[in-house]
């Protein structure tokens, strides 16, 4: 975006609790995987912790994006398509993470049951949703001109033509 653009200290917060809930995750994962039930109550009680935060930052990223699209008209003509990219994937991210939490929060019988889930649905909830957004990305990122920007990193031009590929030097102009 242009000056009018989002400030880089609004990603910290975000980055920092995403950082968070990984490593919850992972050591949730870690101590349920363990024989005694102490460590495997405090995993799930770290997974829990670990998938209400990925919820949060899906809130969050989706605050951000809706609010991105609502002021397309201040985006460079290149950005569009990776704007309407993150518009697009919300849905399918949002399915990732409600799998997350219905895993989390399940209970013994459930076919979300940690650590054996039914396998259609952990396929349909989470490697698809993941593929969809993976190509959604891809997609995005493949019709999106690039830009030039100066050394000082104040200006930026926008090659909404010029579809070549990174690394490519510029085509020339006629």
């Amino acid at each position: 975006m242009r000056l009018e653009g989002l400030s880089r200290n609004v990603f910290r917060p975000i980055h920092v609790i995403s950082l968070a809930a990984l490593i919850l995750s992972i050591i949730g994962g870690t101590k349920t995987a363990q024989g005694d039930k102490d460590s495997y109550a405090l995993g799930r009680t770290l997974l829990k912790v670990g998938s209400v935060l990925f919820f949060l930052i899906w809130v969050a990223l989706s605050a951000i994006a809706i609010y991105t699209f609502c002021r397309k008209a201040h985006a460079h003509s290149s950005e569009n398509k990776l704007i309407s990219a993150s518009i697009c994937v919300l849905p399918f991210l949002l399915v990732r993470i409600v799998y997350t939490l219905a895993v989390s929060f399940s209970s013994v019988g459930s076919i979300f049951a940690y650590p054996t889930p039914s396998v259609p649905v952990q396929a349909t909830m989470t490697f698809a949703m993941e593929a969809i957004v993976l190509c959604f990305y891809i997609f995005a990122g493949l019709f999106t001109p690039r830009q030039e920007r100066t050394t000082s990193g104040t200006a930026a031009k926008d090659n909404a033509g010029d579809f070549a590929l990174e690394g490519q030097r510029p085509r020339p102009e006629i």
